[in-house]
């Protein structure tokens, strides 16, 4: 199972590759309050990671957005050397799923942010 701080860095990814202000916003808020750094949270938002495994799971996850899913044998093969695993490559898919969903249904409701902005 991925630790809660990779699944929010997760949701910010899909949220900038989607390019959702409103889930871009909530997700930096959040991570900040996790304790994430401007600094890193810049770098998640470009799918990188000072960790290996935390890094080849961003890597990955961009991939799956931009793709749909098909991501190569390359892009696989290095997330198994980062020791990213079957069960987490599954809760990946799942996670870029939901938070696509959430992005999709922020750009058609266009609500009101009620926290700071933060530009895609």
């Amino acid at each position: 199972m991925l630790r809660a701080r990779l699944r929010e860095k997760i949701a910010l990814l899909v949220a900038q590759e989607n390019r959702c202000t409103y889930c871009v916003s909530a997700h930096t808020m959040r991570g900040k309050r996790m304790g994430m750094t401007d600094e890193e949270l810049t770098l998640t938002r470009e799918a990188g990671d000072a960790d290996p495994h935390d890094d080849a799971v961003l890597r990955l996850t961009r991939e799956i957005v931009r793709t749909g899913g098909r991501v190569g044998d390359e892009e696989l093969a290095r997330a198994r050397a980062a020791n990213v695993t079957d069960a987490e490559l599954a809760e990946i898919v799942a996670h870029v799923a939901l938070n696509t969903l959430s992005n999709y249904f922020n750009h058609l409701a266009q609500p009101d942010l009620d926290f700071p902005e933060v530009a895609v």
